[in-house]
């Protein structure tokens, strides 16, 4: 595509997230330009494009089909992400898919192949790895300074303000799960990122507090190829306002606190056995969602891979199905490392 011109976007979805963070954000960077939305009720499209003057589609093929549009944003229901970008890549148009990618690692697998064999990029949508926080997380385990990492935690937790779209409350419409597609893929993601490949996994899940099909907390191990044993816990109705990402290396540690959710903000914690102190870091005002769009859209326009390509979603979809699958039957898998 040309470089020199904004990508023009069309969004797949016109819900919460997408009005709030995602349209606005699109409107607003130079690179890029909101171009048009596609929902199936014809009246929330119009409403939905009217601030941006873009294009409203209620049928997905002429949406898809429009010879100005270079890229989609999805976010749509979990069980319709596989469709949605198998089309999108059947119409030639590079996705940024909003997580989860799919609601099993064998969909996944099978979007990423369309969109190769169609030569189109597909992005997963793991803005919290665009949080200054973790980024310099990131660094101090690539410049080794933190020694061996011997264990690591992460935890988020939130309690639904309103009750969950009715999607979220049913296994074959949340992509197998609630507490686990809706945060637990993040904090998968971000110690894939951190940490690369997991080895076993040993997880269980409840839904005690809503009762609905699909569970409302989730707690896990995972022993990394690495030698790194984690502990991981996500659940969508507790009152809990504080977030950890913490890895405790034997040269030192590094504590990433309040930086999981939707904004930049958080702080950086790090020191040894005298004590943590925090880091002075740069946090920009801007939220990680444009930080996100921005780099996707700079990507296209440079033919560069993805900031967070789609193999990242596969990752998470396979520890994910092995972590639900541990639940399920109450014990230990190892997960296949020469995929």
């Amino acid at each position: 595509m040309n470089q020199t011109e904004p990508v023009r976007w069309g969004i797949l979805g016109c819900g919460w997230i997408t009005g709030e963070a995602i349209a606005p954000t699109l409107a607003a960077l130079p690179g890029a330009r909101m171009h048009s939305a596609y929902s199936r009720d014809a009246e929330r499209a119009a409403r939905f494009c009217a601030p941006y003057a873009a294009q409203p589609y209620a049928d997905l093929q002429q949406f898809l089909a429009d010879p100005e549009l270079d890229a989609v944003f999805i976010a749509t229901p979990n069980d319709r992400h596989m469709a949605d970008v198998l089309a999108c890549a059947a119409a030639g148009k590079h996705v940024l898919c909003d997580k989860p990618l799919a609601p099993n690692a064998v969909d996944a697998q099978r979007m990423l192949m369309a969109c190769r064999d169609a030569g189109i990029k597909l992005g997963v949508g793991y803005q919290m790895r665009f949080n200054p926080v973790h980024q310099e997380m990131v660094r101090r385990v690539a410049t080794g300074e933190l020694g061996r990492i011997a264990y690591a935690h992460v935890q988020a937790c939130f309690r639904y303000p309103f009750p969950p779209s009715e999607w979220r409350r049913h296994l074959a419409t949340a992509g197998g799960g609630w507490a686990t597609a809706d945060l637990g893929t993040h904090l998968v993601d971000l110690l894939l990122w951190l940490l690369g490949p997991v080895a076993e996994v040993q997880a269980q899940t409840d839904n005690g507090a809503y009762g609905y099909e699909t569970e409302d907390i989730c707690s896990a191990v995972l022993h990394f190829a690495c030698g790194t044993l984690a502990t991981l816990t996500c659940a969508t109705a507790v009152t809990a306002p504080r977030s950890e990402l913490a890895l405790y290396g034997e040269q030192g540690c590094v504590v990433g606190e309040n930086t999981i959710g939707i904004g930049t903000w958080g702080r950086l914690l790090a020191g040894n056995a005298d004590g943590l102190a925090e880091q002075s870091l740069d946090l920009p005002a801007t939220s990680p969602y444009h930080l996100e769009l921005a780099a996707f859209s700079e990507a296209l326009r440079a033919d560069a891979e993805p900031p967070v390509p789609g193999e990242a979603g596969l990752a998470a979809a396979r520890v994910i199905d092995a972590m639900r699958q541990s639940a399920r039957e109450g014990r230990r898998l190892s997960l296949d490392l020469t995929d």
